[in-house]
């Protein structure tokens, strides 16, 4: 865990490696997912590096699979998967046998569905002639009433020759068609149509459906005479994509239907067996299919990687370069020995760890984390990643961020549901996994389901100590407030004949507090709301001021670690002063108000707002109210001394580091040091601060070739940012008292204009009030998990991240740095949602 506080230390190292080993040895660096490297090829493009084309051998591969993939999918059929941990790292000769697997398998599946979709086709085609011939009979007696419709106008008997031309069409293109037809033709031709009683298979690809689809059809005889309208007929029967049936003779119309008959018989026997081999070798290849999937992601992750290497012409080797960390170098030196003593008929591979002083690119930062930390470590990087070796907020958001949530959202019965749900997911954690969710949304709330736990676990406690449960408090204790005295009121009527009644503590107060939380009694209070108010109001800002001044004093430690003494002296003292002369004080006060002053002498309680405000007027009246005045003999003293310790805090952080830089560079023998001991902070860190009086700044290595004037206003700009900030930023801690106080409301009127009103429903039966009192709870049962907890909780989540990224880490953290991006096979799967 030491490696979570702040970075692991990471060395730069150059490899060098024969071509025949360099394919193995990389495959072996992503399975252990240890190094990092380095692009030394950055300015060549891509076609100009040494393994593009095996890059789009495995683009090649990788389409095919997807090929194959769809057609798995659509026929159904499952991929069996496996943990792609089993799977041994790849070989380079085993690229050419994958390639060879996976063209031939597509060649074949495609193949089988060519010729599937040819027979399909001539059994459709099939289908409709005999379809057709089943009804032509009907349409036979028809044929002497059409030649009387054509000699309408001519009543002498003439021979005339009657052409007929039969077809199927959809039966939605019937009309239309019919439309045409009569437009150009009008009376020169005779339409009949029979809709058949059942639907028609639709010609399709067989293999590429996931099923059958059937379109209901019409049969239609033209009846027609001249043959140059034939030609005409068939062009626009094309049009509509219909399907036409040359019409053999009556004498022979029976022989051609047995004919179609034993055709469709073999057609379709012939359909079935091919259908039957079709999925066998889908079912054979869907063993094999995940594995080749995983096996073509690694091999083009390591040609990508490769492209990264220089090739020594002179060596005839590859020359590498790679971040590892200073923890996993053992097992680099043993990956690298078991290779040399396998191949030992080839010059050895050599690993040359270079010094940290002499490393001059900026140094990645790498944390070891688990499933725990992960999503707590993703919170502080969404801002920016920590420079190399910086303080890592991360551990300390593990326990402030649930916490300052749960202050927003202190509701313990709301809290309990949000603890459940997170909880659900860590505990089924492995069989949701394994369900491989796609969606965006339940995406993010598995992977925070550790942050979802605690931010319900933090909120049942805050809830307690508010006392407040679906805004309702629990009287688990007994209240501090015992039984009104018997008497009566300045009307003389007895107490209990009052709407209201007043609680005076020197008459009812018990003298021992409520144990744990908020006393139940002020849940019936009048003054609830302001007293609840003032609560939390100063709960706000007593925690914003100690997360602020413990993020100042965590620069300290940066100051030390990086060895930036001249910060210590310059930065850090005045700003904690600064810090503390004000606000710090105004802690105090707060807690001082809160023990010396209780219900005795309430009325001599002094207002904090009012003191601080003279404070900064260096107003300190002597008559008036009394809580007005002075607190404390020396008050006077003590604040004018805290005010100009303060104002003297403002040119601390200007001026003194600034003129240091100055006369420091003016120094003769400047050149020299620099020369020797120039680091800027990341080179600090990467060298473990060898620069004892490095006068770089906490926010970069301005001191050194930047001039007086840029040094002076970036020194300047920094102490404003501070002076203000800390006063902007506590004034922002006061967004934990206002959703906290938004929750509780909503709730209350969740409570009594939905819950409240359907228990208290007078209904004319004891079953209509049973059917309100359920829709009454069901509807604020919704809304309590759609607006408090979802809504609410997504609100409250926002506001606690920005206090983390703005509040609390502008204190220390510069979060300039770069992620350590390992070469790991395993994360390359994750990304590619194979898991």
């Amino acid at each position: 865990m030491s490696s979570f506080f702040r970075s692991e230390g990471v060395s730069l190292c150059h490899i060098y490696v024969q071509n025949e080993m360099a394919f193995d040895i990389v495959s072996e660096f992503g399975s252990l997912g240890i190094v990092s490297f380095v692009d030394l090829n950055s300015e060549q493009h891509m076609f100009q590096r040494r393994f593009t084309n095996e890059i789009f051998r495995c683009d090649a591969i990788d389409s095919q699979l997807h090929s194959i993939i769809n057609q798995l999918s659509k026929n159904n059929v499952p991929i069996l998967e496996e943990s792609h941990s089993e799977f041994p790292s790849p070989k380079y000769r085993d690229l050419h046998q994958l390639e060879q697997c996976v063209d031939s398998l597509n060649v074949e599946l495609k193949t089988l569905s060519k010729n599937m979709g040819t027979i399909r086709e001539s059994y459709i085609h099939t289908m409709e002639q005999y379809s057709v011939m089943k009804k032509m009979d009907k349409l036979l007696s028809s044929i002497e009433s059409a030649q009387s419709l054509i000699d309408v106008e001519d009543h002498t008997v003439e021979q005339v020759q009657i052409n007929t031309l039969t077809g199927l069409i959809a039966s939605d293109k019937m009309m239309p068609m019919e439309r045409i037809l009569w437009r150009f033709f009008g009376r020169n031709i005779y339409i009949k149509v029979i809709e058949l009683e059942e639907p028609i298979e639709t010609i399709k690809e067989i293999g590429m459906d996931d099923e059958d689809q059937f379109v209901y059809k019409k049969v239609f005889t033209i009846y027609y005479k001249g043959d140059n309208v034939e030609n005409k007929l068939r062009k626009i029967c094309d049009a509509f994509n219909t399907t036409i049936i040359d019409m053999p003779n009556s004498s022979d119309r029976a022989e051609m239907m047995n004919r179609l008959d034993q055709q469709i018989i073999d057609t379709r026997t012939v359909l079935s067996k091919s259908k039957d081999y079709y999925h066998k070798v889908l079912r054979n290849c869907s063993t094999e299919i995940f594995k080749w999937r995983v096996q073509v992601i690694k091999f083009r992750s390591i040609f990508i990687e490769l492209n990264k290497f220089n090739y020594d012409l002179a060596q005839k080797c590859l020359i590498g370069e790679l971040w590892c960390p200073d923890g996993n170098r053992p097992t680099l030196s043993n990956v690298l020995q078991r290779f040399n003593q396998i191949n030992d008929y080839l010059a050895p591979t050599i690993l040359d760890i270079i010094p940290k002083r002499n490393v001059k690119q900026t140094v990645p930062t790498f944390y070891r984390l688990n499933k725990f930390t992960n999503g707590f470590q993703q919170i502080v990087d969404s801002y920016g990643v920590a420079d190399y070796q910086e303080i890592n907020p991360a551990p300390y958001t593990i326990i402030t961020f649930p916490f300052l949530f749960a202050i927003m959202f202190g509701d313990a019965g709301h809290g309990l549901i949000m603890a459940l749900f997170g909880l659900w997911m860590v505990l089924y954690e492995r069989p949701l996994a394994a369900r491989k969710i796609r969606d965006e949304i339940w995406q993010m709330f598995f992977g925070g389901r550790y942050i979802i736990l605690l931010m319900g676990m933090f909120s049942i406690y805050t809830g307690l100590m508010y006392n407040d449960f679906f805004s309702k408090s629990l009287n688990i204790f007994g209240s501090s407030f015992g039984p009104v005295r018997p008497g009566t009121n300045s009307n003389g009527d007895l107490w209990y004949n009052n709407a209201t009644m007043e609680l005076r503590p020197d008459r009812v107060y018990t003298g021992t507090p409520y144990p744990f939380g908020i006393d139940p009694v002020w849940q019936l209070s009048a003054n609830r709301i302001l007293f609840l108010n003032s609560y939390k109001m100063k709960l706000s800002v007593i925690l914003g001021v100690t997360q602020m001044a413990f993020g100042t004093t965590l620069s300290l430690l940066n100051h030390i670690h990086f060895r930036r003494y001249i910060n210590i002296i310059c930065e850090f003292i005045p700003q904690i002063l600064f810090l503390m002369n004000i606000f710090g004080y105004m802690n105090i006060m707060i807690f001082v108000k809160w023990f010396k002053y209780s219900y005795e002498n309430a009325s001599e309680a002094p207002s904090i707002l009012i003191n601080l405000i003279n404070m900064f007027l260096m107003k300190y009246p002597t008559d008036g109210p009394i809580y007005l005045q002075q607190w404390f003999p020396g008050q006077k003293t003590l604040q004018i001394f805290l005010l100009l310790s303060a104002l003297i805090c403002v040119p601390w952080i200007l001026f003194p580091k600034v003129f240091y830089l100055q006369c420091f560079k003016r120094n003769r023998q400047y050149e020299q040091f620099v020369d020797e001991n120039q680091v800027d902070e990341e080179g600090d860190a990467a060298g473990g601060g060898e620069s004892p009086s490095s006068p770089s700044s906490s926010t970069n290595n301005h001191g050194h070739n930047e001039s007086f004037g840029d040094v002076l206003i970036h020194q300047a700009i920094h102490t404003i940012e501070y002076c203000l900030g800390s006063i902007s930023h506590t004034a922002s801690y006061l967004r934990l008292w206002a959703l906290s106080l938004a929750h509780s409301e909503l709730s209350e009127v969740l409570w009594s204009m939905v819950l409240r009103a359907g228990i208290s429903a007078s209904g004319s039966s004891h079953y209509l009030n049973g059917l309100i009192m359920f829709f009454a709870f069901s509807m604020w049962a919704v809304l309590s998990v759609a607006v408090l907890i979802v809504m609410e909780g997504l609100s409250a989540f926002l506001h606690a991240l920005r206090l983390h990224w703005v509040e609390f880490q502008s204190k220390f953290y510069q979060g300039a740095g770069i992620k350590f991006d390992s070469f790991s096979f395993d994360t390359l799967l994750m990304e590619n949602e194979i898991h």
